[in-house]
C-alpha cells in the first residue's frame, strides 16, 4: 500500500531447530555478512578450537533469530528504510513504529487474513482485480511466480513444497475463487449482502455470513485471531477479561473467527 504493508507469516521454530550447522550459517549469510571464521567453516576449512566454540555459540543465536518474527521484520524493514531515505535524500527514522502482529489460531483465521491482505489494493481502488494488483501474493500465484510462497493443499506445483513443513489448508482454485467472490461483494454490494451462488468453500470456513463479517472486521485491531472457543481459552491463560466481538455472535455461529484484545 502507499504507506504500509501486510504480511502473513508461518513461524516454524521446530524446523529451524533441525537445521544443520552448515545450513544455519548458509541461511544467515543470505541476510547478513558472515565473519571470516564462519566463511572458512562453511567452505570446509579448518579453524582453531577456540574459534569453533565461539562460532557454535553464534550459530545458536543465528538459529534462534532465523525463526524469529521480530528479526524477520527487521530484515525486511531496514533495507526499505535505507532505500527510502536514499530516494528522499534524508536521514532518520522512516517507519512510524516497529510492527503490530496478530496470532492466527486456526486455519479459518489464516485464510481470512490471507484474503484480507490480497484484497487490500482492490478495496483501496489501487487495482481493479486481485490478480492485477502489484506486490500481492495472489498476483504472484496467478502468474506462476510463487516458488518461495507456502504451497496450497493438493497443489499440482510441488517445487515449493520441500521448503515448508505443511501446506496451506485450502486448494489453489478454491482460494482464487473465494478471493474473487469476496472482491465482488466488497466492491459492488452493500454491507452483509451475499450472492445467491457462493463457492462451496465458504461453508467449510464457517458459512457465508461469517466469512463476510470477518473480512469486514479485519480492520479492527486485536492480538489473537481464531474461533471463539479457542479465544476464551487464550483469555483464561493470559488473564484477559474481555473477549471483544463475541457478544454479537449468534448461537449457531460460535465457530466463526474473531479477534480479541485486552481491556
Amino acid at each position: 500500500m502507499s504507506n504500509h504493508y501486510h504480511v502473513v507469516l508461518h513461524l516454524d521454530p521446530p524446523t529451524a531447530a533441525e537445521w544443520s550447522v552448515e545450513e544455519v550459517i548458509d541461511r544467515w549469510g543470505r541476510v547478513c555478512r558472515l565473519p571470516g571464521d564462519a566463511q572458512t567453516f562453511l567452505s570446509g576449512g579448518e579453524i582453531q578450537p577456540c574459534q569453533h566454540a565461539d562460532l557454535m555459540l553464534r550459530v545458536n543465536t543465528w538459529r534462534e533469530r532465523l525463526g524469529s518474527m521480530s528479526w524477520f521484520m527487521r530484515f525486511v524493514n531496514e533495507p526499505l528504510a535505507r532505500l527510502a531515505n536514499r530516494e528522499d535524500d534524508c536521514t532518520g527514522r522512516f517507519w512510524e513504529g516497529r510492527f503490530k502482529s496478530q496470532a492466527l489460531l486456526d486455519e479459518t483465521a489464516v485464510i481470512t487474513c490471507m484474503a484480507y491482505v490480497d484484497l487490500n489494493p482492490v478495496r483501496a481502488r489501487v487495482a481493479q482485480t486481485p490478480e492485477a494488483s502489484a506486490h500481492t501474493s495472489i498476483r504472484r500465484r496467478a502468474i506462476g511466480r510463487d516458488r518461495d510462497l507456502q504451497p496450497f493443499a493438493n497443489d499440482s506445483s510441488t517445487s515449493a513444497a520441500p521448503r515448508y513443513s505443511r501446506c496451506l489448508p485450502i486448494g489453489r482454485a478454491s482460494y482464487f475463487e473465494i478471493v474473487d467472490w469476496s472482491s465482488r461483494v466488497f466492491r459492488t454490494a452493500t454491507a452483509g449482502r451475499i450472492p445467491d451462488r457462493a463457492p462451496h468453500i465458504l461453508e467449510r470456513l464457517g458459512g457465508r455470513n461469517a466469512w463476510l463479517r470477518q473480512m469486514k472486521s479485519r480492520t479492527r485491531r486485536g492480538t489473537f485471531v481464531g474461533p471463539v472457543e479457542i479465544l476464551r481459552e487464550i483469555c483464561d491463560a493470559v488473564g484477559r477479561r474481555w473477549l471483544w466481538g463475541s457478544g454479537r455472535v449468534p448461537i449457531d455461529d460460535t465457530a466463526a473467527t474473531f479477534s480479541i484484545d485486552a481491556v
